[in-house]
């Protein structure tokens, strides 16, 4: 065993170590600091004992963790949807005699907002898709290559002094978006500010669901669609 193997073998042991004592099979929390750090001691585990984990935290759900189990579950969408991606609940809000969810703010009450096709089953889930393939072909997205192409290199050049980074947050989160937000003209100046609304909606159960998180959130996207530049992206000819 080489000493690089010998190290990750003791870093796994450690954080598996630090794992021990929750029961992850009927009680998982994704939310959780360890788990975010490094989940993979859980799956492990979990593969072995229980690959079909439950828990009823944030209003319930179920965490497959075999290819097999996730590979028939994405293609059986009769009973598995796509149109409920979350784990945290949002968006449903109370139902008529109940009290609204305390872990919601009361901005993300009522918050129904579908993304198609990640969140859709067929028959909207084709041709939402199908809307998406011209503009994302090799031909139209060629033209974006140099773009993408120079924000790769400028984001490199912004840590490549510190001599590390965070190969996820500093770097591959901020190319998708940015160029996105570039494909729907959205001004430069704004695309950090995009980057956060994209990171921000697909993270907040990291800490979003806390009060003060949320309500920047909804403030800046107030603070654009308001602004010159959020009105012409919302009426592009007028």
């Amino acid at each position: 065993m080489t000493l690089e193997q010998q190290k990750k073998q003791a870093t796994t042991k450690a954080n598996g170590a630090a794992h021990h004592g929750k029961d992850w099979a009927h009680d998982y929390d994704i939310f959780d600091r360890e788990y975010i750090k490094d989940p993979f001691p859980v799956w492990d585990e979990l593969r072995d004992q229980c690959p079909i984990a439950h828990t009823e935290r944030w209003g319930g759900s179920w965490m497959p963790t075999r290819y097999a189990d996730l590979f028939a579950i994405a293609q059986d969408f009769q009973h598995f949807s796509s149109r409920d991606v979350l784990v945290a609940p949002i968006g449903a809000g109370p139902q008529e005699g109940e009290e609204p969810d305390p872990d919601i703010p009361e901005e993300l009450q009522n918050y129904e907002v579908g993304a198609p096709p990640i969140t859709s089953d067929p028959p909207v889930h084709t041709w939402a898709r199908r809307l998406l393939l011209s503009p994302f072909s090799l031909q139209s997205i060629a033209k974006w290559e140099p773009e993408t192409r120079e924000l790769c290199r400028s984001l490199i050049d912004g840590f490549i002094d510190k001599g590390r980074a965070d190969a996820a947050a500093d770097y591959a989160q901020q190319i998708p978006p940015r160029i996105i937000a570039s494909m729907m003209g959205i001004p430069k100046e704004m695309s950090g500010t995009f980057t956060d609304w994209v990171r921000g909606f697909f993270e907040f159960g990291l800490g979003f669901f806390e009060e003060e998180n949320a309500h920047d959130f909804f403030r800046m996207d107030k603070d654009f669609m308001t602004s010159s530049s959020g009105t012409a992206f919302i009426n592009p000819c007028s």
